[in-house]
């Protein structure tokens, strides 16, 4: 008994490690870098899966801070670092872990509970039916990758029907059927009257 709850409890702490690892933006160690030029030595963070981050122009990476060592001479200085946010589903889903993806080009479909990105959004012109612009973060929507901007009177790659053509949709069917039923129940008018003089007749 002993030996089974040891594996399970095994089972169970690498089944969290496992979903710890998909779930969280491994950040990159802090470095040292250095500026020749200048004599001088700074930390530098190079971001996580979410922020890529490089060095400011003339400064190179020495080693692993605690690794490597400021030369004897240069002073240690603090630097602003370039940063780009990266875009990509996982830094752009609620929940995730780490810095704040580049999520403007973010679009959503709530009805189908989908999320996806655009080129750009700001020259976006349109969106296929049922999509809207969002620019944040998206619900635990799944993703999907054939949203396309589109122009007026093309709904784009998406099959997805917009609130308009449903309700076209809807209006066709009916004038449909009522185009179907007007003549059936004339029809079944006339018979019936037909068969009450019918049945009338004789006892007259």
């Amino acid at each position: 008994m002993k030996i089974r709850k040891s594996l399970l409890g095994v089972m169970i702490l690498v089944s969290f490690c496992l979903a710890g690892e998909r779930a969280i933006a491994a950040p990159v160690p802090p470095e040292l870098i250095v500026n020749h030029e200048a004599k001088q030595c700074a930390e530098f963070w190079g971001g996580d899966e979410c922020l890529y981050c490089s060095p400011p122009a003339g400064w190179e990476v020495l080693g692993g801070l605690g690794e490597a060592e400021c030369p004897d001479g240069y002073t240690t200085v603090e630097i602003e670092h370039t940063c780009a946010a990266a875009k990509t589903p996982f830094c752009c889903t609620e929940g995730h872990s780490g810095a704040s993806g580049d999520c403007e080009d973010v679009v959503i479909d709530r009805v189908g509970e989908r999320c996806a990105f655009v080129d750009d959004i700001n020259e976006c012109q349109g969106l296929p039916g049922g999509w809207e612009k969002h620019g944040t973060d998206c619900p635990y929507y799944d993703w999907t990758d054939d949203v396309q901007c589109v122009t007026d009177g093309d709904r784009g790659s998406d099959d997805g029907l917009g609130l308009l053509e449903n309700y076209q949709i809807l209006i066709a069917s009916l004038l449909c059927l009522l185009a179907c039923a007007v003549p059936l129940v004339v029809l079944v008018v006339v018979l019936g009257v037909w068969l009450l003089r019918r049945r009338r007749g004789p006892s007259g």
